[in-house]
């Protein structure tokens, strides 16, 4: 059996951005030595999430069994990337990409 590739979009709206950044926080707490300061620079602070980076935590955090990710994106990847440049913990950034 050949190996297929796919592609598909999800459009979402955010309604509770709080919610949201609870989330994305729980998977980036799963490193034990991340500070709450390292956290907020990741994902910014509860009362104005970064929505974009929070988004992409969570997208990436969780892999699709029996598939390889070959990208991801975001209309709005830039600040998303400044967070990784910025030095996401090594077991976060496994969290991430892990296939």
């Amino acid at each position: 059996m050949g190996h297929e590739e796919f592609k598909f979009s999800l459009r979402l709206k955010v309604e509770q951005p709080r919610l949201l950044w609870q989330s994305a926080a729980r998977v980036c707490l799963e490193d034990p030595t991340l500070s709450d300061e390292d956290l907020e620079d990741l994902i910014g602070p509860r009362e104005d999430p970064s929505i974009d980076d929070c988004l992409m935590i969570l997208a990436l955090s969780q892999p699709f069994p029996g598939c390889s990710r070959l990208d991801a994106s975001l209309d709005d990847l830039a600040p998303a990337m400044r967070s990784l440049a910025a030095g996401i913990p090594s077991s976060v950034m496994n969290a991430l990409h892990a296939s």
